[in-house]
């Protein structure tokens, strides 16, 4: 099949802006996990199989993964995470040691209207250094404090005014998904901080940490902590679809279009981890959750045309295509689960396309802009078959 291939900026432009780091990027929107609508345990004391753990290996029960039936709907895809109760979630990484990144989580808080208001501060600290049992250095911590209505950041020293920064804040949005985002120039030791964009304080030296009396530390991203202060109080908060990725680079993979129903009710969401490359053999899987069990499946791509309309999926369907043809059908699977809609699929893009170099899109490049989605068998619904929402994605190198 052939078709010509979008891109984001020019496949040159695009490569020589973020070929030194793009490949380091990272995104985790938390859909691999198991999740109910009550929260299933997030990660007990061991790293999970996306490198999630607990401050110094320890065991906390109350970080929790959140599903299709939870109180909130998740910020993308269907799952997200909360904390409460003492929990200090953590993600440690070693590809951002030098580069310009963006760092991304999305942030939620019940207020007072909620039926389960969160009741104490909790942070997204970010560190430079981090080893179990220390040593460890901040770089800056985002303290969200219900009682006082704020999200305080503590940033060091102005390198503006030269003033200190601890303590300055903005206003919280309750009840609603907003971004808090973070550019770090890690090669020169500057960052911003940004709540539902709008910056928090000055620019900032890294290293330096919250007091900006650090000594002697080197700048890095070396790890993320979810922490939730009291260990009494009761209250979740939570958080989907962290992100980061190089400064200036293409943006990372979103979800878009409709989400189709099952004739049982089973809603196939589709999800990604890792980054999709132009060189790389491995480290992109497209996922889906939220499926029938024991269902034939498989996923497909197309070359993205932003002209394209998503179509209805039969006469009558819940679904929809939204993608425009050619399209290239990837490996068929089975669904697996126990029951209800405890399926599941998952397949590494990045690997089927070095496996299959005539498949449509190759070969491969910088800047080029795909659409993915699932087709699953599914008797009683138009066609006989059922489609999850989609997920566009640009190629780094």
């Amino acid at each position: 099949m052939q078709g010509q291939v979008r891109t984001w900026a020019s496949v040159a432009a695009a490569a020589a802006l973020i070929a030194a780091s793009a490949s380091a990027q990272f995104n985790d929107g938390f859909e691999s996990y198991a999740a109910s609508a009550a929260g299933t345990v997030f990660t007990t004391g061991t790293p999970n199989s996306g490198g999630w753990e607990q401050w110094d290996g320890a065991a906390n029960s109350q970080s929790m993964c959140f599903g299709p039936g939870a109180a909130i709907a998740a910020h993308g895809g269907s799952n997200f995470i909360g904390t409460q109760l003492g929990c200090d979630t953590i993600r440690q990484f070693t590809q951002f040691s030098t580069g310009h990144w963006e760092i991304s989580i999305w942030t939620y808080v019940p207020g007072g209207a909620s039926p389960s208001p969160m009741q104490d501060d909790q942070y997204a600290v970010f560190l430079n250094e981090y080893n179990h049992f220390g040593p460890y250095e901040w770089a800056t911590q985002i303290i969200f404090d219900p009682s006082l209505g704020e999200v305080r950041a503590d940033n060091g020293i102005s390198l503006v005014t030269n003033a200190p920064q601890y303590g300055v804040g903005t206003t919280l949005t309750f009840d609603a998904w907003k971004e808090l985002s973070i550019d770090v120039d890690v090669t020169n030791d500057v960052a911003t901080v940004s709540y539902d964009g709008a910056a928090i304080g000055d620019p900032f030296n890294w290293s330096l940490g919250p007091f900006g009396q650090n000594v002697g530390v080197v700048a890095n991203f070396a790890c993320i902590d979810l922490y939730a202060n009291s260990t009494t109080l009761a209250g979740f908060m939570y958080w989907d679809d962290f992100d980061v990725s190089a400064a200036g680079g293409p943006p990372g993979p979103t979800t878009y279009c409709t989400v189709g129903t099952s004739a049982s009710g089973c809603n196939p969401t589709i999800g990604f981890s890792g980054t999709p490359s132009a060189s790389a053999s491995s480290g992109f899987t497209l996922s889906a959750s939220n499926v029938d069990t024991t269902r034939t499946g498989l996923f497909f791509y197309a070359i993205t045309d932003l002209s394209f309309v998503p179509a209805q999926w039969g006469v009558g369907g819940t679904s929809y295509l939204c993608m425009k043809a050619p399209t290239q059908r990837m490996n068929a699977q089975n669904s697996g689960g126990t029951t209800g809609c405890t399926g599941a699929y998952s397949q590494d893009w990045n690997a089927f396309m070095a496996a299959n170099p005539g498949a449509l899109g190759s070969p491969r490049a910088a800047g080029a802009s795909f659409d993915a989605q699932l087709w699953m068998r599914d008797p009683p619904s138009p066609k006989s078959t059922l489609l999850s929402n989609g997920l566009r994605f640009v190629l780094a190198p």
